[in-house]
């Protein structure tokens, strides 16, 4: 596997993720690497899935492994305590059955090659310890299923606190663009900065509608710096 900062870089961060593979199919050959987060069980039985149903659209398998936390922390070797459910507020912990995993796997593609990270834990306590972390903000975040309530999630990504804190914190700044779809087709406004829709020519079938926002240009003192072309990278193409 690469070194987790290779894989940050330019990547699509997906919370509540399941099985989901519509980010793949809409940022391929825009997004090298794919992270997944979710702590529902029936994802870890279930991720074999993905290869069967990237199958169907032209990727192939080309290997990959378990994780244990060494493989993504050389100085850790257990998961971090925000990856387990003690961790978190009582009334979601019902929701929660299965002890921290992690499985790497990549991909060949129509347009080149796909990584995918896939950790069994929740979505905030993911991004905290991945890219707040390292100081790197993912290019895309997919909030494509998520919500209060839905699969057993516990945060609200559109209203509850947690969710901009975490984003906020991160030193590498805000993600360039989001992925939402018709469960709530327009970005979360906490993070504070606007978003403004744009065209998706996705090169791949969609089994449902998603929707991409960008991020509106000039918003921090550190986009004011970069040019146009570094500010929609990966976004357009």
């Amino acid at each position: 596997m690469p070194p987790l900062s290779e894989l940050l870089q330019g990547s699509c961060f997906y919370p509540a993720s399941g099985t989901d593979i519509r980010p793949i199919l809409a940022l391929h050959g825009r997004v090298r690497t794919f992270v997944y987060a979710d702590y529902w069980s029936e994802v870890q039985r279930e991720f074999p899935k993905i290869v069967g149903a990237l199958a169907i659209e032209g990727f192939t398998h080309l290997g990959g492994d378990e994780l244990r936390p060494g493989d993504l922390w050389p100085d850790r070797q257990a998961w971090p305590a925000s990856f387990h459910r003690a961790s978190h507020p009582e009334a979601f912990r019902g929701f929660w059955d299965v002890e921290p995993w992690g499985v790497w796997m990549r991909f060949g593609g129509p347009l080149g090659k796909v990584d995918l990270l896939m950790l069994g834990t929740e979505g905030i306590a993911a991004y905290r310890e991945l890219y707040v972390a390292s100081g790197i903000a993912p290019t895309w975040l997919a909030l494509l299923r998520p919500g209060c309530g839905l699969g057993g999630g516990w945060t609200d990504f559109w209203t509850d606190a947690p969710f901009p804190e975490a984003f906020r914190a991160n030193p590498g700044g805000l993600p360039l663009g989001i992925l939402c779809d018709d469960y709530r087709p327009y970005p979360p406004t906490n993070l504070g900065i606007p978003y403004r829709e744009v065209p998706l020519a996705s090169r791949r079938n969609l089994s449902g509608s998603v929707q991409a926002f960008r991020r509106v240009p000039g918003q921090t003192s550190r986009e004011r710096g970069l040019s146009l072309e570094e500010l929609i990278l990966g976004l357009e193409g």
